[in-house]
């Protein structure tokens, strides 16, 4: 914004030290001049905020800058915020909501305005903006041959290991080698989130994508990438495989739950190997292709279980 304060101290500048406060006779007092004055009104604002704040005041400058500060309605008011809550999520939204009631709350204070447009631009619930993601089998392989990283092999079993259990990648990452024992992975409590003892079977095929034991370490897959390392290697890898740019980590277990479903999995079995005690947090979180029909037969048929036992 450009400095026009000038235009709102008489004739001279401002004198130098003067305190940025100053309580001024303004005939004609511009939006775009009162944004500038809020700011310079808080020289204590520093990094993160201050750069939020002076964004914000930009961002609302180019839409009622040109307006006197009196003269901005609430229709104003509500067509900047339909604007943007198409850019930004509602979370976003609240958080600059946050910005705009202390802009006019400070205009107010200083008597720039009588009555602040405050009630145009609501506090909006934020709304769950999960992407589900489920890969086919074929999608999984092609995935795997993108890696492009010196530690390829590894975080390819790695990966195919996670696509075949479901298990979480902070449980993964602390897999050792002992747990494997007689064809079956013990989860001990100090990794599993429910924090009991948990056993599945692994399949013939699951189990070949084991590495050998190190030398040097228990665990099953040891000198994996950190957890945002292991991020940027599969975008780049789902980029080159042609698969959706946001696919990370995190879908392998979405993937699973599908392909249980998709073979006619009962579903307290998923809920059991999962790791779930709820239907809600499955069906929410973890599996969002699910239509409210199959929800429904799925909710009776725990029911009618229910009912013979």
């Amino acid at each position: 914004m450009a400095t026009i304060l000038r235009d709102w101290y008489g004739e001279g500048n401002l004198p130098e030290g003067h305190p940025p406060t100053v309580h001024v006779e303004i005939r004609t007092l511009w939006t775009a001049t009162a944004l500038e004055l809020w700011i310079r009104s808080h020289p204590h604002w520093q990094g993160k905020h201050r750069y939020k704040c002076c964004d914000w005041a930009g961002r609302w400058a180019q839409f009622w800058g040109t307006l006197p500060l009196t003269a901005v309605s609430a229709e104003d008011v509500d067509r900047y915020v339909s604007a943007r809550a198409q850019a930004i999520s509602a979370a976003s939204l609240n958080h600059e909501r946050w910005g705009f009631r202390s802009f006019w709350l400070w205009a107010q204070s200083r008597k720039y305005v009588i009555d602040p447009p405050l009630r145009a631009w609501p506090r909006l619930k934020p709304s769950c903006r999960q992407l589900y993601l489920s890969l086919t089998q074929e999608e999984e392989d092609r995935l795997c041959e993108a890696f492009d990283h010196p530690q390829k092999e590894l975080i390819a079993a790695w990966t195919h290991f996670g696509f075949d259990t479901g298990l979480r990648t902070g449980t993964l990452y602390r897999l050792e080698h002992p747990m494997v024992r007689g064809g079956k992975l013990h989860i001990p409590p100090e990794i599993w989130k429910q924090r009991e003892w948990f056993s599945m079977v692994l399949t013939e095929r699951t189990r070949g994508f084991i590495p050998p034991r190190s030398a040097r370490s228990d665990l099953l897959f040891p000198g994996l990438l950190a957890h945002q390392q292991m991020g940027r290697v599969w975008a780049a890898a789902a980029k080159r495989a042609g698969l959706h740019p946001k696919l990370s980590p995190k879908h392998m277990r979405s993937t699973w739950v599908g392909r249980m479903f998709a073979k006619n999995y009962p579903l307290a079995e998923v809920m059991r190997v999962g790791g779930w005690h709820t239907v809600s947090v499955l069906l929410k979180h973890y599996y969002g292709e699910v239509s409210d029909a199959r929800a429904l037969e799925m909710l009776s048929g725990i029911q009618k279980r229910k009912g013979k036992a």
